[in-house]
């Protein structure tokens, strides 16, 4: 039968326990439980109590007296530590786990944001854009329509000067009906104000 090291370790801290278990004992003074199990690993105080530990025992010393003493199984607290150990890797993964996810959200936020932002800014270009050539192309209707308006207007003068003097007018009748039906389709295709779709 193999005996490992670990094994051997935990049995002599074991045994070390039982032997200075027979010397601690509640009521000796802070002086003779130092003098019986040497330096503890570590020592905390909370208010008058001092706690003092040792790998196989706990020691809690209340006005410079013993007042509380707990025995520690090595290779339980062993046990223990290693599951703390786990429990704890284990809740640095989920927490880890749950910071990429969030970092994640917040990236794809930002970026539909940001895309929103871009659509919209392609929208507000092209608003301009297309402003810039109503603003052209109403220029042009502008001037035809006013051409043909003054060139309907002086043909119409021509007419009624014609027929005061009894001449023929069939000839600038049909001019004159031609512009207006020219201007009607001018009309009828006036450039349109441009909107920004949101």
């Amino acid at each position: 039968m193999r005996i490992s090291l670990n094994n051997l370790i935990c049995a002599a801290i074991l045994l070390t326990a039982v032997a200075n278990a027979a010397e601690i004992k509640v009521g000796m003074t802070e002086a003779e439980l130092l003098e019986a199990k040497g330096q503890p690993q570590s020592r905390a105080s909370i208010g008058p109590k001092s706690i003092y530990r040792w790998p196989d025992m706990e020691a809690v010393v209340e006005d410079k007296a013993v007042s509380r003493i707990t025995h520690v199984d090595p290779q339980q607290k062993q046990i223990e530590d290693e599951e703390r150990e786990i429990m704890v890797a284990a809740q640095k993964k989920e927490s880890d786990a749950k910071k990429a996810k969030d970092q994640e959200e917040r990236i794809a936020t930002a970026r539909a944001i940001a895309a929103a932002n871009s659509a919209a800014e392609k929208k507000r270009q092209e608003y301009e854009v297309a402003q810039k050539q109503y603003a052209k192309d109403r220029a042009v209707y502008d001037a035809k329509i006013a051409t043909l308006t003054a060139e309907i207007s002086r043909l119409s003068s021509e007419i009624s000067a014609k027929r005061g003097l009894n001449l023929n007018t069939a000839d600038l009748q049909a001019i004159v009906s031609a512009k207006q039906t020219e201007r009607s389709a001018l009309v009828q295709n006036a450039p349109k104000i441009p909107s920004l779709q949101r």
